[in-house]
């Protein structure tokens, strides 16, 4: 039990949507509770998750119901002109200017102001000391560290020597994401796990000894 009163809508009446919005935040302001809208909606897409399938080929009465359904905005511009609150040209260009609006301020988001002070030629090479260096680091092992058998012969690693290289510069680097140590393609080996006893190294930030630091933010 959640204790909670339940607003149930449905979907296919944008008014009653908003009338119990209304009501849930004026509820959530008083009474200081949680309150729940549960709102009604078909949420059965024309198309699957590919627009090249053809759902109806394995399901051809119920998609053909939904194909005849009308959608949400065309049930509620019906309703307006019934009801003369709006013709099909106010409709036009209501809609017209909402989709000006929405494309206006996501313009917004996407072009960046630009700056005389910004710097687009930066000096990004490394030299040959350096990633020597960080090449040997990154395959540091110590002594009695046993790793898998296959990542002996695992020594071409730029993805290392960047990161490496970034660590000499001050920089910290962060990785964030499923088995982010290894790599989604066992590509990366940036952590190592020491197959007798599972104890675990990074041989970058124990070998090379840098101002910044190599973060592996594993999840699951």
């Amino acid at each position: 039990m959640i204790n909670a009163p339940v607003l149930h809508v449905n979907g296919d009446h944008p008014e009653d949507g908003v009338r119990a919005i209304d009501i849930a935040f004026r509820y959530r302001k008083y009474f200081r509770k949680d309150i729940i809208i549960d709102l009604l909606v078909w949420c059965i897409p024309q198309l699957t998750h590919n627009e090249l399938d053809l759902p109806s080929i394995t399901s051809p009465l119920m998609y053909e119901k939904i194909s005849a359904r009308r959608s949400v905005p065309q049930i509620y511009e019906e309703k307006l002109k019934t009801e003369e609150i709006l013709n099909e040209t106010d409709i036009t260009e209501v809609c017209t200017a909402y989709k000006s609006h929405l494309e206006a301020e996501l313009s917004k988001g996407i072009v960046w102001p630009a700056s005389k002070e910004a710097e687009f030629d930066p000096v990004t090479g490394v030299d040959q000391e350096t990633l020597t260096k960080v090449g040997k680091a990154s395959v540091a092992v110590p002594d009695g560290f046993e790793v898998h058998s296959k990542l002996h012969r695992h020594i071409k690693n730029p993805e290392a020597m960047a990161f490496g290289s970034l660590m000499l510069e001050g920089c910290d680097v962060r990785i964030l994401g499923q088995d982010v140590g290894r790599g989604t393609f066992s590509q990366r080996h940036a952590m190592l796990v020491n197959q007798q006893t599972e104890g675990v190294i990074v041989p970058l930030n124990d070998e090379l000894q840098a101002p910044g630091t190599l973060e592996l933010a594993i999840v699951h």
